[in-house]
């Protein structure tokens, strides 16, 4: 947390000395949020029947949200970093013979994407598409079920794993007040592929029955997010100083030239 914090007060930083060099075009400021659509990929050898806890496709939401630094170089060039606290639900189904219920494992994480980007400015909007690595700690976890009698067999563990993200996004100018409209997509690229490496499974007495944890991350989610921002360090006010400056210098040289010609 220090580390990503430490960061963003970079990002600051570089945008203060970029008003003074001109170099970068701006720096946006301000938070997010959105929901997601958080996906659980089936894991490799899971174990066959009933035994089969979070073997399988699982599929369903989340959101949260956040702040958010977005900066800006040559005006087409952007490096964007989020911290973002986030609350998802998998739901996994456990059935023997006719008798079936619900395990929802719910987490709660603290995610920091490091996002570079491509933009591309039209006016007052702007499209951008950008890629980089999102780094995701889990912050709790915790597993119920949808019958209030059964008591589930396993536990969570608050996963921790490194993303690699895909941005696309429609940011919106109303002078300095900044509104970017954008999707994600998430792959979880360090969850390892077996099961016996996302699931711990611990034999009790009853045959055929275990108990366990399970870590509690998405392996890739697709979000829409929506932010409300400000803009710092604007090279377009300088550019509308020396348009007026210039429009001024023109202005007295014409009254100069009527003057002398009266």
């Amino acid at each position: 947390m220090r580390n990503v914090l430490g960061l963003l007060t970079v990002l600051c930083l570089l945008g203060s000395a970029a008003h003074a060099h001109a170099n970068f075009y701006d720096l946006r400021v301000g938070a997010k949020g959105g929901v997601n659509g958080v996906a659980w990929g089936a894991p490799d050898n899971a174990p066959l029947g009933s035994a089969a806890h979070w073997g399988d496709n699982q599929f369903l939401m989340g959101g949260g949200g956040g702040l958010f630094g977005d900066l800006r170089l040559f005006k087409f060039l952007g490096l964007e970093l989020d911290l973002l606290f986030e609350s998802n639900k998998l739901t996994f189904n456990y059935s023997v013979g006719a008798f079936s219920y619900d395990y929802d494992t719910k987490f709660l994480q603290f995610r920091a994407p490091i996002i570079a980007k491509l933009c591309l400015p039209l006016g007052p909007l702007e499209m951008t598409l950008g890629f980089g690595p999102e780094f995701v700690k889990g912050m709790n976890a915790d597993v119920t079920t949808s019958q209030a009698a059964v008591q589930p067999f396993y536990g969570a563990n608050p996963g921790s794993d490194t993303f690699l993200d895909f941005d696309w996004a429609l940011n919106f100018r109303i002078g300095n007040l900044f509104i970017p409209v954008g999707l994600r997509f998430r792959l979880n690229v360090s969850q390892p592929s077996e099961y016996a490496e996302r699931v711990a499974l611990v034999p009790t007495a009853t045959p055929g029955v275990n108990s366990g944890t399970v870590d509690a991350i998405e392996s890739y989610s697709f979000g829409l997010n929506v932010g409300l921002g400000w803009v710092f360090f604007d090279n377009d006010d300088d550019e509308d100083e020396d348009e007026d400056e210039e429009e001024e210098e023109e202005e007295e040289e014409e009254e100069k030239w009527e003057d002398e010609d009266a």
